[in-house]
């Protein structure tokens, strides 16, 4: 994944990838494949990922934490 694993990584018999603490923002998902031959796709696919801050990431949790902190 461009932006958190420059490596590529070989799939096993699961054909999973996972990633863990990806970071905010955009990053694309690049995969190539081989054929029974062991040719080697030129191009491959990629797809968008995006990761969304979580809620103690933006500022509005820094605002409403205080003006909530009664409730507790």
């Amino acid at each position: 994944m461009d932006d958190v694993d420059p490596l590529w990584l070989e799939a096993d018999n699961s054909l999973t990838a996972v990633y863990t603490n990806i970071p905010v923002g955009t990053h694309a998902f690049r995969i190539r494949a081989s054929n029974r031959d062991g040719m080697w796709d030129r191009a491959g696919i990629s797809f968008p990922v995006s990761q969304k801050p979580y809620l103690y990431e933006t500022g509005c949790s820094a605002w409403s934490s205080p003006r909530y902190a009664f409730l507790l």
